[in-house]
């Protein structure tokens, strides 16, 4: 149905989040958890098309209400599906064909965030024990804060980011 992609990890918390974990994520955004399955699908940060089912509930949700509904959840269980620009084009004619596309700009927390700001960083690095913060993708180090060789540090965190999601 979508394409593979690859898994930059598994997630729990709310979606909203997501606009300050990675503001301009191209991907899939794979719900699973107790409560039900569904996925978001966003393209440099902005969502467009959502599904939804609940589990043991005859709840399907589609578009506009899904990406609404996953928004009002306090906390959810997701893993992020990064997309090439073919697989974006693949996971967009897929949401045509069964109906989940948003309407509209699909504007929403993911949407509306900017850049990591500095000071989002800074009040991170204050947290006891934290010597360096840093916001990295494909092992290049995006934003950093702090003392530390960013690239040896982002180029094996995401090994053990990799690793840890064979073993989920």
């Amino acid at each position: 149905m979508l394409p593979d992609g690859v898994s930059l990890g598994r997630l729990q918390g709310p979606l909203a989040a997501l606009a300050t974990i990675s503001p301009r994520f191209t991907g899939a955004v794979r719900i699973d958890g107790s409560g039900g399955t569904g996925f978001v699908l966003v393209q440099g940060g902005n969502p467009y098309a959502a599904v939804y089912q609940a589990t043991g509930e005859n709840l399907v949700l589609n578009g506009d209400e899904a990406y609404r509904y996953l928004l009002d959840r306090p906390s959810l269980d997701y893993e992020l599906i990064a997309y090439t620009s073919e697989e974006t084009g693949a996971a967009r004619a897929v949401s045509e064909e069964i109906g989940c596309l948003m309407s509209g700009d699909g504007a929403g927390p993911a949407a509306s965030a900017g850049s990591l700001s500095a000071g989002c960083l800074e009040h991170i690095a204050r947290q006891p024990g934290v010597i360096a913060v840093s916001v990295f993708h494909e092992g290049f180090a995006l934003q950093s804060l702090g003392s530390a060789d960013f690239e040896q540090v982002a180029a094996v965190a995401e090994d053990l980011l990799r690793a840890g999601t064979r073993i989920t």
